[in-house]
């Protein structure tokens, strides 16, 4: 992705990037826990 913006946007394209690898790992076992939970395996 960040090969492919332009230098001012780069710094924007590092963002998003790394807000996603930041908020992916705190979500994601939250929300699996909760369709764990709410639904079946069935």
């Amino acid at each position: 992705m960040t090969a492919s913006v332009t230098g001012e946007a780069y710094v924007s394209a590092l963002a998003v990037i790394s807000i996603a690898g930041q908020v992916g790992p705190i979500i994601g076992p939250t929300l699996g826990g909760w369709f764990v939970e709410s639904f079946t395996w069935h």
